[in-house]
C-alpha cells in the first residue's frame, strides 16, 4: 500500500481515497495570501483518483486550494508558481452553501 491507501480493518478491503477527496495533477498558476494563509490557484491537468461523492473536476478547470492547519509550513513552501504537482485535495461545503477545496497533502512536484 502506498501512503494514500489505508486498510478497512472491518472488511479487509483497501480504501483508496476518502469520500469528498481527489488526487490530482495540477499546475500552480498563482498564490495569494488571505487571512495570513496561502491560497493556491491550481489548473487541473489530470484527476488521478476520486473518492466517493467528490464533485467532478474537469481537465483545464481552475480551483482555489486553501491550506489545512495540519499542513506544515515547510510543505507549503514546496509549491511555487509555474510548478506542476500531484496533490491530495478535499472538497467542503461551508456555511451558506459556500464550496471550497482544501489542500490535504502535497504528494510530489515535477
Amino acid at each position: 500500500m502506498d501512503g494514500e491507501e489505508r486498510l478497512d480493518e472491518h472488511a479487509g478491503n483497501v480504501i483508496a481515497i476518502p469520500p469528498g477527496s481527489a488526487k490530482i495533477r495540477g499546475l500552480v498558476f498563482d498564490i495569494e495570501i488571505k487571512d495570513e494563509q496561502p491560497v493556491y490557484h491550481i489548473r487541473i491537468q489530470e484527476v488521478m483518483e476520486y473518492g466517493m461523492a467528490t464533485p467532478v473536476l474537469p481537465v483545464g478547470s481552475e480551483i482555489q486550494l486553501y491550506v489545512t492547519p495540519e499542513l506544515k509550513e515547510e510543505e507549503q513552501k514546496k509549491l511555487s508558481i509555474g510548478q506542476e504537482t500531484v496533490l491530495h485535495i478535499h472538497h467542503t461545503i461551508g456555511r451558506g452553501e459556500v464550496q471550497y477545496w482544501s489542500l490535504v497533502k502535497f504528494i510530489n512536484a515535477h
